[in-house]
This record gives structure tokens, sequence and C-alpha cells, in this order.
């Protein structure tokens, strides 16, 4: 896919970086620099968060397997680079996917990787307004297509087009993501727990603290448009080199309140993350 077009016939080339740049207008504000990405592409290339990944992968492909959207066998479907007239006119449709709000496509590429070993073939879509984060996105994968998109605006994407949204620490447009998912579709989201990282965020000044109201309002939010699934909570001990501990603060929003440098120590934190699957209620209203 080399460009795109829209309804009104407006061209959206490939950038030299491998995205595709949807923006158009006023500038999408994007809270990650391009800093912040190459922080969170070597963090999360350590493997530290391995186990959510994981986690996401497998309910993905959980819902994949149990949900109305059967693909091809994984090795029919195309790379994302490989035009889709290429598939034969009776292959059945692959899976798409959804990442909303990608960073670097490690948590798409995850999940891809995991549908093939499964023998479900899937590809994917992933959004994120900082280019640098569509840039790590689009080589993720092969089977990633990464675009430039401010996730809070309209997608751009057809009513009950995708079979599988994944939401990982990042916005959730609940009414956008229940038009274009799929009856019988899933978004998978996975978001921090009080827990989560508290000794590392609190360990100097104490200024960054856990929203604990976070949660209910994620559930009222969504459970107008989807009913949720079994929880899966992340939970484990996490053991961070100075260098990590700098990475990880440094790749979040949480660099804007705290110095990373002022890591010079090994640390220990908590790692504590619930992923879930939400199901689409017909017609977006809660069942009364």
């Amino acid at each position: 896919m080399r460009a795109v077009e829209c309804g009104e016939r407006h061209n959206f080339a490939r950038a030299r970086k491998g995205y595709l740049s949807l923006l158009s207008g006023p500038k999408a504000r994007s809270g990650d620099t391009a800093d912040m990405v190459a922080a969170r592409r070597s963090f999360l290339d350590s493997g530290l968060y391995s186990q959510l990944a994981a986690e996401v992968a497998r309910c993905a492909v959980e819902e994949a397997q149990s949900g109305s959207a059967l693909a091809a066998p994984a090795d029919e479907v195309p790379a994302a680079e490989e035009p889709a007239a290429e598939e034969p006119a009776d292959s059945p449709a692959p899976l798409t996917v959804l990442d909303a709000g990608c960073g670097t496509g490690y948590y798409c590429a995850a999940v891809l990787s995991a549908c093939a070993e499964a023998g479900v073939a899937a590809r994917a879509y992933a959004f994120d307004s900082a280019p640098a984060a569509a840039a790590a996105a689009a080589k993720a994968h092969p089977r990633i297509t990464a675009f430039t998109w401010d996730v809070y605006r309209p997608l751009p994407l057809e009513d009950s087009s995708v079979d599988v949204i994944l939401s990982v620490f990042s916005p959730r447009v609940p009414a956008e993501f229940h038009r274009v998912l799929k009856p019988g579709g899933a978004l998978i989201t996975a978001r921090p727990t009080q827990k989560h990282l508290a000794a590392l965020l609190q360990s100097h000044d104490g200024t960054v603290s856990i929203d604990e109201h976070k949660e209910s309002r994620l559930q009222r939010s969504l459970e107008p448009f989807f009913a949720e699934g079994e929880r899966r909570l992340v939970n484990h001990p996490l053991h961070l080199s100075a260098r990590q501990a700098r990475e990880l603060i440094g790749m979040t929003p949480s660099a804007w309140h705290i110095d990373p440098h002022v890591f010079t120590d090994d640390v220990t934190a908590e790692f504590s993350v619930v992923v879930s699957p939400w199901h689409r209620r017909p017609g977006g209203q809660a069942d009364r």
C-alpha cells in the first residue's frame, strides 16, 4: 500500500519512513516526542513488558477464535505491503485488527505473531498521531500498515470493518470504536491498576500519584457501548536497572513531571495491569 485515497479523491502517500500520513489541516497534538518514542522502543525491546504483550495477544486470539470473524489460514494472508487485489477472489477475509494509539506497534506485532501461531490470518491498521511512533509501528511487523492519525477525530474507517481493536495504555473513543467494530468483534483494553509502578513514580518527590477514579471513568465511558468480559490481571515484580528506570519514565507522560535522570540506582517496582475483552453491544446501548 503506497498511497490511499479518500472519498473526496484526496491522495495520501506513504512517507519515506514507511507510514501513511492522513493528517491534514490543523496539526494534531501528540504527547509523544521523538525522544519518548525512542525510550519506549528501547525499553520494550528489553522484554520487561513481554508478559503483558503475551496476555494481550492471548486475549485477542481467543476473541478471534470464538467470535464471528474467523479468518483464512495464516499462510494465505498477504503482508501489508502487498496489494489486496492479489488475494484470490474466493479467499476468506483475514482478521482485521485496529491498534488505536499504537505507539511503537509492540503489542500489535505480538497479536499478529500470536494469530499466525494459532493459524488465524490477520492484518492490522495502526494509528498514532506521533510520526516517530507511526514510523516505528510500520517496521514492527510486516502485516502492520501504520498511519499518522489523531484517534480523537472520527476514525477513517468504514462502519463494521474491524474485528479486534487494541487499546493498550492509549486513548479510548467508545462511540467510534463501536461504529467501526463488527458485530461479534471485541475491544481489548489494558490499563494500569493503582499499584502499577507506584513505588517508582513516588520514589523521589511524590508529586505523581495514581488516579483512583480512572477505572470508574473507564467503566462509565465504555459500558453504554460494550459489555466487559473476563478480566485478567498481569501482576509481577519489575526489576529495573537505572537505565531501564530512566527509559520507563522517559517513555510515559510521567516524563513531564519527573526528570528521568534522577534515577541512578537499580529499583524494583510492581507491575500491575488489567487486560479485558469488551464485547460490542447491539445498537451501542446498555442492556437494561
